[in-house]
Parts: structure tokens; C-alpha cells; sequence
């Protein structure tokens, strides 16, 4: 009995422009692949010059983002391998999601050089898939297969409130379990976030030009954790710590001089006295705005017996966007209620 040859697959260059690299600020184009940045890459160096530039080559919040039919993907990449790290290890994941439903988490090889993996069992009608690429190693996309006859689209322009958020370690991913999971996308895609992740880990020391790339990009909402690196690394003494962060959010007020600005706090640190606090630092908030206005984050306690003995009250931030409760946050650190600024 003859068997009919199998149909070869369709195969998608890196750079198609059904291709949406969503959370991407840069794309860099090599021969043969295209690396998300989440800086300008052009500028690259001039907002990380003394080091810690391949962070922001590592594609925290990006995904690659397509509309198909086809029951299984593969995926042709280069990764690098994790650069040195206090503390334990990152291993390099990646999500694939259908119609933001995890599918499965993929362990990638990071020698550098060509490597695919195959998923299957995707769902075999129209559905949105997205590769959520890993927080902590450097990726290039090399292409996509398909299976063959498989429809192909992008998943079109749409509309999602975009959140711009800046952060450190934590935010970029630390510890967490899969790209999907950081603290960040958890809220994004409970939300119906379109996110776009500045945070770098050893940095979120209110830069001038993380505050100018803030202030140029288009946003519905803004986020900012700082005060872990400032005082870890040093960046500013109480004094200098004042004009920073005015200056900070001056600069992104010349470009959303209304857009809901909210500083991100752990409770537990935060609770305890000092004067290096944002309330003792800069008196009520609206002074960092000029006297613009602000905005309280309301507070809700959680219920019933907390899974964790270290739970904290959940925290919500409620805007014209809408309410999100904010808990579920890497290693329990939790937007507190704070001040919009």
C-alpha cells in the first residue's frame, strides 16, 4: 500500500510582518534572525554605560504574537547563555500561549547557536498564539513553521490599554517561574495589559534616560519601582535622592502630563519608620508634580485563612482602566496603596 508523502511544512521568516513583536521598544536585525530590545538599540549605550547593556537584550515582556490555525508550531531560535548571578541561577523558558491560555513552557538550549523546539496540540482552529520569550537570557528569533495549508494572520492591531512599567530585578523577573509568570505579566494578562517591561535588574536608579524613553512612549498607564537599587548600589544619598525622583517624574509629565503614575512599594519594608520613604522625602506627592493631582490606591484586606503566613493585604490599583487586584507578585513583593504621581 503506498502512503502519501507528508505535506511539507510552511515555514515564517523572523522577520514577516505577520510577526508582532509586542513589548518590544527596538528590533535588532542580523543575518537570518531579529532580536527584541526593550531600549532603543541604536541609544542602547547611552542608558547603561557601564555595564549590564544585555539586559536589555533580554526580552522580559516581549512576546512574539501571530494568528493560525495550525495544530502545531515550531520554533527555530538562538539563545545565550544567563550572565553571572547572585544567588541561584535563571533557567531559560519560554510560554507559548493560545489565546492567552498557557499551552506549555519550553526549556530552550542556550549555547548560542541554532537551536528549535516543536510544540504541538495547539488548538487547530483561529486562534492567537504567543511566544512569551525568556526574562534573563538574550534571544534571536531565526523563523516559525506551520503546518502546511495552515492559515496564517496577525493578530491585528486591537486595542489594550498600554502599561509601561520600569523596575528592577524583581520585575524583570527574578525568580519566577516561566516568562509568563513574573509579577508583571500576571497583571498584564489579567488585565488585558498591552505591556511594555523597562526593568532592567542592577538599575531602576531613576536614569534621566529611562525617564526620556518613558516620557516618548505611548501609555495608558505608568509603573515605577525604585528605591531597592538605590540604596543597594548606592546611586543617590537622601538629599540627591529628592531631586532624582522629581526630575524622574517631571520628565515623563512632559509627555503624560495626565496618565495614571504609580509608584510601587513593598508593604513590609515600607511599614517599617525611615526617612528615606517617598512620603518623608518629598512630603505629599502632588509635589513631585508640581502640584498636579493625584490619586489614593485603595486597599482591600484579603479573606478567609491566607494561604501564605507571610500574605499581605492585597492591593489594588483602581483607575480609569479599571480595578486589579495586585498579589500575586514574585516573592511577595506587592504594589502597596501609595500615592499616583
Amino acid at each position: 500500500m503506498q502512503t502519501r508523502p507528508a505535506r511539507a511544512a510552511f515555514d515564517i521568516r523572523h522577520d514577516d510582518p505577520r510577526l508582532r513583536y509586542r513589548g518590544a521598544v527596538s528590533l535588532e536585525r542580523g543575518p537570518g534572525w531579529t532580536a527584541p530590545w526593550r531600549l532603543p538599540r541604536a541609544e542602547a549605550a547611552l542608558y547603561l554605560p557601564e555595564g549590564g547593556l544585555g539586559r536589555a537584550a533580554m526580552p522580559s515582556g516581549v512576546r512574539v504574537a501571530l494568528r493560525t490555525d495550525s495544530a502545531s508550531l515550531v520554533c527555530r531560535y538562538q539563545a545565550d547563555p544567563a550572565p553571572r548571578l547572585n544567588g541561584p541561577g535563571e533557567r531559560a523558558r519560554l510560554d507559548v500561549l493560545c489565546d492567552g491560555r498557557r499551552a506549555t513552557t519550553v526549556e530552550l538550549e542556550t549555547h548560542g547557536g541554532d537551536a528549535e523546539f516543536r510544540c504541538e496540540g495547539l488548538p487547530g482552529r483561529m486562534a492567537t498564539v504567543e511566544l512569551w520569550l525568556p526574562f534573563y537570557h538574550q534571544f534571536r528569533l531565526r523563523g516559525l513553521s506551520v503546518a502546511a495549508g495552515a492559515a496564517l494572520e496577525d493578530d491585528g492591531p486591537g486595542w489594550q490599554p498600554r502599561w509601561i512599567h520600569c523596575g528592577s530585578s524583581i520585575s524583570q523577573g527574578r525568580g519566577a517561574a516561566s516568562p509568563s509568570r513574573t509579577w508583571t505579566a500576571l497583571v498584564a494578562r489579567r488585565a488585558g495589559w498591552d505591556l511594555t517591561s523597562l526593568a532592567l535588574g542592577a538599575s531602576s536608579c531613576l536614569e534621566p534616560m529611562t525617564a526620556r524613553l518613558m516620557r516618548d512612549l505611548p501609555a495608558d498607564l505608568l509603573t515605577l519601582c525604585v528605591g531597592a537599587n538605590v540604596q543597594a548600589l548606592g546611586s543617590h544619598n537622601r538629599d540627591a535622592l529628592v531631586s532624582a525622583l522629581v526630575g524622574f517624574v517631571r520628565t515623563v509629565r512632559e509627555g503624560h502630563p495626565t496618565t495614571p503614575f504609580v509608584p510601587c512599594q513593598v508593604p513590609r519594608v515600607e511599614a517599617r519608620a525611615s526617612d528615606w520613604r517617598l512620603a518623608h522625602l518629598a512630603g505629599h506627592p502632588a509635589a513631585a508634580v508640581g502640584g498636579g493631582p493625584t490619586r489614593r490606591v485603595r486597599e482591600t484586606t484579603t479573606t478567609g485563612k491566607p494561604r501564605n503566613p507571610r500574605s499581605q493585604p492585597t492591593s489594588e490599583i483602581s483607575t480609569e482602566l479599571g480595578t486589579v487586584q495586585l498579589s500575586p507578585c514574585v516573592r511577595g513583593c506587592i504594589c502597596s496603596p501609595g500615592w499616583l504621581i
